[in-house]
């Protein structure tokens, strides 16, 4: 029974040993450029200035010292408060509610408006 333990130890050592040797060349061989496909914005007060009937825009920022962004909502925006979807029209009604707001940081496009309330 000692033998087998032993040799098991070492057996797991060995392959623990292997492993180690080996995780740096494999977290470098799946290394890529990452892309930030969304960013998001927490708005304590949201407040949508709505351009037309599909069209709006909310000023934001994603941190105290960052800068103020002015974001496009499109007929794409997916509105949601809690399980409930929301139009644009409807959301524009909704004061003194806060929300994350997701966009593309590329775009500035909004992507999802989540009330909190």
């Amino acid at each position: 029974m000692y033998d087998a333990t032993r040799r098991l130890s070492r057996i797991a050592a060995g392959l623990l040993l292997a492993f180690s040797l080996a995780l740096p060349s494999l977290t470098r061989a799946g290394r890529g450029e990452m892309i930030n496909l969304e960013e998001a914005a927490e708005v304590s007060e949201l407040s949508l200035r709505v351009l037309s009937n599909n069209r709006a825009t909310i000023y934001a920022s994603i941190c105290d010292e960052c800068e103020l962004l002015s974001l496009q909502v499109t007929e794409k925006t997916e509105i949601r408060r809690g399980a409930q979807r929301m139009t644009l029209q409807q959301a524009a009604g909704i004061t003194k509610a806060g929300a994350t707001v997701l966009f593309k940081p590329d775009t500035l496009e909004v992507t999802r408006i989540l009330y909190w309330q």
